[in-house]
Parts: C-alpha cells; sequence; structure tokens
C-alpha cells in the first residue's frame, strides 16, 4: 500500500478524515466501528512512513498538523481501550452472577 504515491507532500486530507471517523465512531459509542478504524489508523501510518519517500522533508505545516492528529488519536485509542477494560469487568461480572443464580438454582432442586 503506497499512500504518498509520488506526491510532495504528505495524504494529510485522507489522515484527517480516518481521524475524524474514528473520533465520530468514539463519540456515539460505536465501539466495534471504532475499533476497526484505529486498527485501519495503524495500518495507514505505518504504511505512510514505509512509503514516504527519504529526499521528502515534511513541512513545518505537515509536521504541526500530523502531531496534531497523533494526538487527537492517541486519546482515542486511550477512551477504546479504557471501553474494552470496561466492558471485560461487566461481563466478567455477569458471568459471575449468573453462575451464582446457577448454584443457587442446582442447590434450591
Amino acid at each position: 500500500m503506497n499512500l504518498f504515491k509520488g506526491k510532495n507532500t504528505l495524504p494529510m486530507q485522507e489522515i484527517r478524515l480516518l481521524v475524524d471517523a474514528m473520533e465520530q465512531s468514539v463519540i456515539q459509542q460505536k465501539w466495534v466501528e471504532a475499533t476497526e478504524q484505529a486498527a485501519l489508523w495503524d495500518q495507514k501510518i505505518r504504511a505512510l512512513f514505509v512509503s514516504v519517500p527519504n529526499k521528502h522533508v515534511p513541512s513545518g505545516e505537515e509536521v504541526h498538523e500530523l502531531t496534531q492528529l497523533l494526538q487527537r488519536t492517541q486519546s482515542l485509542i486511550s477512551a477504546i481501550e479504557q471501553r474494552k477494560d470496561t466492558m471485560k469487568h461487566e461481563l466478567r461480572g455477569h458471568q459471575k452472577a449468573s453462575h451464582a443464580s446457577m448454584c443457587y438454582t442446582q442447590n434450591s432442586l
């Protein structure tokens, strides 16, 4: 996957759109979508750094915007991870309650 495509600038619009979509998914609590977008973000960023020609020197504006996008992404990924942790705890609690209910039912019989 070559995101650079011979351009002399980074594909900031594409990166920006992906971060915006991830942010909307987190705001709307669409956690599966947000997780998929985070994985796509990771894939695209890795591909970007592999495909950037050695001679390309990002402009100060590109560096500034990419830094801001990385910070936003880090916050969004943290929110996704926190939600995953919460869901794990909720699932464990539900499983424990379900197990206790089954034990009570079996002992009552």
